[in-house]
């Protein structure tokens, strides 16, 4: 027999019987921001006339800069992909945390597009790349944070490979 929550803290259908004209509203909203914006990543994709921003000379088949737009746009359509199901069972707390995130999403898109982008996305993708390595260098062994994990993941069956 599953436990109840306890009355007066936790009322979920509550909650949506109060919200209900909001989350009326909203949800598909959302739902159709989200389609818009995936069409239009599609259409992006598509396309091969993209401008590209480096100055006259500087040509190259690679644009860094459209790769590091792309990544931010992405990212910020699957933040909206999970705030819709926030926004329509009603959980405010965690929907605050996507929707701060999304701010911050698109914070970054408007700064890398204001101007200079080229150089703005190079610096987004080696901040990526950075933070990245690092992650990944804590999870090394032979590296003193890297020591901390092994033993939980040989625990769940995991092998770290020897040198």
């Amino acid at each position: 027999m599953p436990t109840s929550p306890l009355k007066g803290l936790v009322e979920p259908e509550f909650q949506k019987a109060q919200a209900a004209s909001v989350i009326a509203v909203a949800s598909p909203l959302l739902i159709e921001v989200l389609n818009y914006g995936s069409n239009v990543w599609g259409r992006c994709q598509a396309s091969h006339a993209v401008k590209d921003l480096r100055p006259p000379g500087e040509a190259s088949p690679v644009r860094d800069e459209h790769f590091a737009i792309g990544m931010l746009y992405r990212h910020l359509l699957e933040l909206l992909d999970g705030m819709e199901p926030l926004v329509r069972e009603c959980a405010t707390v965690p929907a605050q945390l996507v929707a701060r995130a999304i701010f911050e999403a698109l914070l970054q898109l408007e700064w890398m597009l204001e101007g200079d982008t080229l150089r703005r996305a190079h610096a987004y993708l080696a901040a990526h790349i950075r933070r990245r390595l690092r992650r990944l260098r804590s999870l090394t062994p032979r590296r003193q944070k890297g020591r901390r994990h092994k033993p939980r993941s040989s625990a769940m069956g995991s092998t770290y490979p020897s040198r």
